[in-house]
C-alpha cells in the first residue's frame, strides 16, 4: 500500500534500500538504478506490487530494458556470463527475463516487507 500522496512507504523506501545494496542484479555493479518493472503503482489482482517488483539494474542495463529485442539480447547476454543459465535465459522474453531475476532479488532477501500475496501476484502477472 502507498501513502494518500502516493510517496512510498517508509516499508517500501526501506525495501528499495536492501534491493539496491545487492548491486545490479545482471553484472553485480555496485552502480545502480532502481527499475520498478510495472511502474511504482502497479497492481494485479487488486495486490499492489509496483514497489515491491522492482530491480537494480546499472543505468546502462536500466536503459536496455527499454530497448526491445536487442536491449534484451545485451541483458541476457550479460546475465548468462555471472549465472551461467544459457539454457534456461535465452529463450525467455523480457516479461520472463523480469521475473526471473525478480526471483534472484527474492533468493538474496529472505527477509520481505511483504507477504506471498504479493510474490504471488507478481508470479502471475503477465504483459
Amino acid at each position: 500500500m502507498r501513502s494518500k500522496n502516493n510517496a512510498p512507504t517508509a516499508a517500501q523506501k526501506k525495501w528499495r534500500s536492501k534491493v539496491a545494496d545487492l548491486g545490479c542484479v545482471v553484472c553485480g555493479s555496485t552502480q545502480v538504478q532502481i527499475h520498478h518493472v510495472l511502474g511504482a503503482t502497479a497492481k494485479h489482482n487488486k495486490i499492489h506490487i509496483g514497489e515491491w517488483f522492482i530491480l537494480p539494474l546499472h543505468p546502462i542495463n536500466h536503459s536496455y530494458i527499454d530497448q526491445g529485442i536487442k536491449g534484451l539480447n545485451i541483458l541476457k547476454s550479460d546475465a548468462i556470463s555471472r549465472y551461467h543459465e544459457e539454457t534456461l535465459v535465452d529463450p525467455m522474453s523480457l516479461h520472463d527475463f523480469e521475473k526471473y531475476l525478480f526471483g534472484k532479488v527474492l533468493r538474496k532477501l529472505q527477509d520481505r516487507p511483504f507477504g506471498q500475496d504479493v510474490i504471488n501476484a507478481i508470479s502471475e502477472w503477465s504483459r
